[in-house]
């Protein structure tokens, strides 16, 4: 479970108050609940959505701590800095792997963790091939992050992406891409990884503190008594719907099929909307519009829907079935 609280400050705490009518809890009351518990504690929407798209890959962090590589001094400089700060575990590396991987770096470039691989760049597809190989390799590693920029190549053989897919295929071990630059992330480099269930992870700070999170989780388990989740999902399922495709889903994010019609959205130009009893498996789910409203779904025209008092129609002339089982006439 991954968490993200509201009210923590003076203001803010008055707001949730005045909002819902709630009192926002205590922090250390959370913070006892969750560590308690294994709840994945966060602090932003960009740390959620990185933690949840780690998270549910499915793979469990080994022993020891994060190892990461990189093409640039500067940003593995950076993430020493943001780890240090956020107290993620990098991994102590053998004796043995530091000589496999000043047997392949190129002269001038340090064989440590964090890992700066890019020299001049010749060869660099067999270097970083082989430095991700000693790296996964490791019994210190617990997880692997290629930090890049993932921003678009002139051409295919300058991406990273078959070495991060071919890298995660190859092991057990949480594989992910840690693009340091959300607003650089290639939308189709992106959707490539998260295909082959890679995770992309979009930014240094928040993307390292989902891994922090898994190496947390990982420690939970550890714990007697603690129970992991009974079921994992597929790979490639880690998608969330604004991060492009994932398998089984739509290009928005949507599941395909009967509720929502070939283009996986309930929306003008998909399939009808189905009707009771004829093989819709009883319709839309019957939740809140505004849940309803930010997957691309109609909504009721009840429970203050936004859609419906801005005029918004469809020229649909299916039923659909409103909550309690009763079926009325949108249009």
């Amino acid at each position: 479970m991954v968490a993200l609280t509201v009210g923590r400050g003076q203001a803010a705490r008055a707001m949730v108050a005045a909002h819902s009518g709630a009192l926002a809890g205590a922090e250390g009351a959370y913070q006892a609940l969750f560590d308690a518990y294994g709840v994945s504690w966060v602090a932003s929407l960009d740390e959620l959505a990185d933690t949840c798209e780690l998270l549910a890959a499915g793979r469990r962090a080994a022993p020891g701590g994060l190892a990461a590589i990189h093409d640039s001094g500067g940003e593995r400089a950076h993430l020493l800095d943001v780890a240090e700060r956020l107290r993620v575990p990098l991994a102590e590396i053998s004796a043995a792997t530091l000589e496999r991987l000043a047997a392949v770096l190129e002269p001038g470039l340090p064989a440590t963790n964090p890992l700066d691989a890019w020299g001049t760049g010749n060869d660099a597809d067999r270097i970083f091939a082989t430095c991700i190989r000693a790296l996964l390799e490791d019994e210190a590693t617990a997880a692997l992050a290629l930090n890049l920029d993932l921003t678009t190549e002139p051409t295919p053989e300058a991406s990273y992406t078959g070495l991060a897919v071919e890298a995660a295929a190859a092991t057990a071990k949480p594989v992910a891409v840690l693009a340091n630059l959300a607003s650089a992330v290639d939308p189709a480099e992106a959707a490539t990884l998260r295909a082959a269930g890679v995770p992309v992870l979009e930014g240094t700070t928040t993307g390292l503190a989902a891994l922090g999170h898994l190496l947390a989780w990982r420690d939970f388990l550890s714990r007697e008594g603690a129970v992991d989740s009974p079921t994992l999902p597929p790979p490639g399922s880690a998608t969330l719907p604004h991060r492009g495709l994932a398998t089984g889903r739509g290009g928005s994010g949507m599941p395909t099929g009967p509720r929502t019609g070939a283009s996986g959205r309930g929306a003008p130009g998909s399939d009808p909307a189905p009707r009771p009893g004829n093989g819709g498996g009883g319709g839309w789910p019957r939740r809140g519009g505004r849940w309803r409203r930010r997957r691309g779904w109609p909504c009721w025209p009840t429970g203050g829907c936004r859609w419906w008092r801005r005029g918004w129609r469809t020229t649909w002339g299916g039923r659909w079935p409103r909550p309690g089982g009763s079926a009325g006439r949108w249009r």
